[in-house]
Formats: C-alpha cells, structure tokens, sequence
C-alpha cells in the first residue's frame, strides 16, 4: 500500500503482530521521496490494549526539512483511524530537541514519565509525551 496524502512524500505501511511484546499489534511505514525514491524516514507504532507507542527515525538527509514533524503527523492520523480511541505516546531524548518540537506540532503534550530508558545497553535521560487520538 502506497500513501501520497502527504504533498512530497510517498508512504509505504502495513500492520503486522509485534515482534517485541505478545498480544500487541505493529504498525509500521517509510516515508519515500516521490521524486528520487530516497528514504527519509522510518515510523512504527506497538498497541497493546488502548495505548500505543510510536517511534520515528528521519535519515540524516532529511533532517531539518520538517520530515519528522510531517510523518509523525501521518502516522498518528493513520493510528487513529486504526485504532480509534487510542492514547498514542511516545519518548524522545532529552537532548533531541527537534525530536521534542516534531512531537508537539503533531499534538503532543509533555507528561511525566520514568526519567530514564535503556536504550541497546545504554541509559538515556527521556521525555515523555501523549497524545488523544
């Protein structure tokens, strides 16, 4: 399935079991740039019961263009409509800042949250964020 409901973009997803935790259900998309087929970013998303948690990676490339803030937005329109009812969260870095800033234009707001996460061995200080569907 392609989504071009974003003006430059084209949008590749589908849903499939999570591979992270049992009864949950994945969502996952590429955002593509129409003209050169070039990879911009990487978006999923877990639900396990009414909350899902979404997660993004925006190649270097395309960083500081708005890729993030556009795909986060998608992503969470296509949760909602998914899964309607949906608390949708997600965690950034502390020191993403641009990370922070995609995730309140697409309509999150910061709450409180564990202060840290383990990240592939690694402590990272986090924020948290939530958003209604």
């Amino acid at each position: 399935m392609v989504w071009q409901t974003m003006s430059a973009p084209m949008w590749s997803a589908t849903t499939c079991p999570s591979t992270r935790r049992e009864n949950a259900l994945g969502f996952v998309a590429v955002a593509v740039a129409a003209r050169s087929g070039e990879r911009l970013a990487n978006l999923a998303a877990e639900r396990e019961g009414g909350i899902a948690e979404v997660s993004y990676w925006v190649a270097a490339s395309a960083r500081g263009r708005g890729v993030a803030r556009r795909a986060l937005a998608e992503l969470c329109l296509r949760v909602s409509a998914a899964w309607p009812g949906t608390e949708i969260r997600l965690w950034t870095h502390t020191d993403n800042v641009a990370s922070q800033r995609a995730a309140e234009h697409a309509g999150f707001g910061r709450v409180e949250g564990p202060p840290t996460r383990e990240i592939r061995g690694q402590v990272w200080p986090v924020a948290h964020y939530v958003r209604k569907s």
